[in-house]
């Protein structure tokens, strides 16, 4: 991830949304995982790298 100013966009038609996670509507949703709200500081991950590899696997999943 880049941090700081850039020239230009490298995705300029991409727009984000933002949903609350915490929602009854969320955690209703099927899949739904307490995951997603687990802050990723790194502390999360040294103890348990199985919760890494978890975060790759979806990532690579819904690529």
């Amino acid at each position: 991830m880049h941090q700081g100013p850039l020239e230009e966009r490298q995705f300029p038609d991409w727009s984000m949304g933002l949903r609350d996670l915490d929602s009854p509507e969320a955690r209703a949703t099927p899949g739904y995982s307490e995951f997603l709200n687990t802050p990723l500081t790194g502390q999360e991950f040294s103890g348990k790298p199985n919760r890494s590899q978890r975060l790759l696997l979806t990532f690579k999943k819904s690529m």
